[in-house]
Formats: structure tokens, C-alpha cells, sequence
């Protein structure tokens, strides 16, 4: 791994850093166009004004975040949101 101002990257994504922080997110297409961060214990990541991420927890290969986020925004696990997104197609169907 590199290390690219603030932010470290590795082969697989980079972000255009100047000298006001990260810009926009350079991915090669194997990524995806996924933004990929390395963080430690403690360490956070902020998406937009108002999102933090926190890494509160690492034990193994599990790892614990906390999310703080406005009550409007809605967060969920993948798997929950993929079950909710199913059940809503669901009801659209049956209607």
C-alpha cells in the first residue's frame, strides 16, 4: 500500500488528493468505481456533512462500525435491505 496524502489506496482504487484534501475517487474497473479506505480501531471515515463511520470493534475477520447519521437517513445491513427491497417488489406485484 501507498500512502497518497491523507487518504491510503492500494493497486486496485486511488483518490485524486490536492491540497484541500480528496477529490473525487479514481477507480480502475475491476474495483467497480468502489471507493476502498483502510482504517484502524477508532478510526473514521465522513460521506458528505452529516455520515461518520467508525470502526468501534475488531475481532478476527469481524468487524463492528458505528454509523451516526440524521434520523431521516435509513441504515441498514445489506441482507435486511435486500429482504425489504424483495418484500416491496412483492406488494407492488400482488397490487
Amino acid at each position: 500500500m501507498a500512502s497518497l496524502g491523507r487518504l491510503r489506496y492500494n493497486d486496485r482504487i486511488g483518490t485524486d488528493v490536492g491540497t484541500d484534501g480528496p477529490s473525487t475517487p479514481l477507480a480502475c474497473p475491476e474495483s467497480n468505481g468502489m471507493l476502498i479506505l483502510s482504517r484502524k480501531l477508532d478510526e473514521s471515515i465522513t460521506i458528505g456533512k452529516d455520515i461518520v463511520i467508525t470502526i468501534t470493534k475488531i475481532e478476527g475477520s469481524a468487524v463492528q462500525i458505528g454509523i451516526e447519521a440524521p434520523r431521516e437517513i435509513k441504515v441498514y445491513r445489506q441482507e435486511l435491505a435486500d429482504k425489504i427491497n424483495s418484500a416491496k417488489s412483492l406488494t407492488a406485484a400482488l397490487e
